[in-house]
């Protein structure tokens, strides 16, 4: 819980605390390396050269987070309270908040008429963080393979890895456009980071 910065009306502080903008629920990481057991020396143990460096020496590894959807606050645009103050709030029409799938709703975020505009020499009636954004579900995984160089001491070898971002290529939406008064309301206009690939190389001995 917070009571945020100045607020939105100087006289009036009752309206201003609530959750804090960056509190979350939930944020589960899960980190993970996986040596396959195959390979000289491993529990299937390939004595061919050839095919342990087709199939020996592999390695997967990752990180995967989901993290609940943290809420954001419904503004209003201009100044309707006349008071020369940033960030004044909308007000509720009384319709529960629901957020929606932009990719079924022609990438509307919310709904919108749970908002309003306040009339004008007004504030807002809205409370702080009121509407639920989108949470992240993103796995980061990359593929390895170990070559040994046996000649430069028994741990040296050369890792080639392949690094996968956003392994699923899972869209993970920004917050919607929360001025009410304007025409981009409601709409999601960027999402997070696709699915990167990178490759490299490192040498260990």
């Amino acid at each position: 819980m917070d009571s945020g910065a100045a607020g939105m009306n100087m006289y009036n502080r009752q309206p201003e605390p609530e959750a804090a903008p960056n509190s979350v629920p939930h944020n589960f990481i899960l980190s993970y390396v996986w040596q396959l057991p195959i390979g000289r020396g491993k529990q299937v143990n390939i004595q061919n050269k050839v095919l342990d460096g087709l199939v020996g020496g592999w390695e997967m590894s990752g990180i995967t987070n989901f993290v609940s959807a943290m809420k954001f606050t419904i503004v209003v645009a201009a100044d309707p309270a006349n008071v020369g103050a940033g960030e004044e709030r909308a007000n509720a029409t009384g319709m529960k908040p629901q957020r929606i799938d932009p990719r079924s709703s022609n990438l509307l975020g919310f709904m919108t008429a749970a908002y309003a505009t306040p009339a004008r020499g007004t504030f807002g009636n809205l409370g702080r963080n009121t509407q639920q954004g989108f949470g992240v579900n993103n796995w980061d995984v990359s593929f390895s393979k170990n070559f040994g160089i046996r000649k430069l001491g028994e741990a040296s070898r050369l890792q080639i890895r392949a690094e996968f971002f956003n392994f699923f290529n899972h869209t993970q939406f920004n917050n919607p456009a929360a001025t009410v008064n304007t025409s981009t309301f409601g709409l999601v206009n960027s999402t997070r980071d696709p699915r990167i690939l990178q490759l490299g190389g490192k040498f260990y001995w």
